[in-house]
């Protein structure tokens, strides 16, 4: 009883944590508006849509998302947005667009990885370990590379400075994407190689629920 007691505290707090952060980000947006920055205030309501798939997807399908994914994501997008932009973290801490692309290209690898994976585990591709990290490696730092063509056009069109008009800048920002991908690569196939079979069956099986209504 204690322990089924514990794991729903732990479940609700975190999902509180979540929503909270989710939340924030959207209380930013009439601040925003009011402010004037109108290109901010429409990326911060994609940032809040980006928050809440995790959600959407889980009353669509009815399945239930590991809870250490939807804070994450919810995590990164607030510390981008809130804490990036409104107390101009990037401006006061050197290092936090860095975090900030390693952080994401991490969980962008996590997610690529999972799906990939699990399309691996019910047969709906054939693909060995390797290849599976090698797909999830060159996905992630793909996406990082779109992300820095998003903020150059910005830069160049909406007179932003995203960049810091540097070329140092671009390439740190890549180099950041390079290593949270091959991070999030190389933990995931060192999970898959050392789990056991039911954790395994765990770690598929909200994405499998999806392809089973979807078929």
């Amino acid at each position: 009883m204690y322990k089924i007691l514990s794991k729903f505290l732990d479940l609700a707090l975190h999902t509180f944590l979540a929503w909270f952060l989710k939340l924030s980000i959207l209380a930013l947006i009439p601040y925003l508006i009011i402010k004037g920055d109108y290109l901010f205030a429409f990326a911060a309501v994609i940032a809040f849509i980006i928050a809440i798939i995790p959600s959407i997807i889980e009353r669509t399908y009815k399945v239930h998302l590991p809870w250490e994914m939807d804070l994450l994501i919810s995590l990164i997008i607030y510390l981008h947005t809130f804490c990036g932009e409104i107390l101009y973290f990037y401006e006061k801490i050197p290092v936090w667009d860095d975090i900030l692309h390693f952080m994401g290209t991490a969980v962008i690898a996590i997610l690529a990885f999972m799906v990939v994976y699990t399309f691996h585990f019910t047969g709906k591709l054939r693909l060995t370990l390797p290849f599976i990290f090698l797909f999830t490696f060159v996905f992630a730092l793909a996406i990082g590379a779109i992300w820095e063509i998003m903020e150059f056009g910005i830069d160049q069109i909406f007179g932003r400075n995203t960049q810091h008009s540097s070329l140092n800048d671009t390439m740190w920002d890549l180099i950041a994407d390079f290593m949270g991908g091959l991070f999030a690569s190389l933990i995931g196939v060192i999970y898959i190689k050392k789990s056991r079979p039911l954790e395994r069956l765990k770690f598929t099986r909200p994405l499998r629920m999806i392809i089973k209504k979807k078929s």
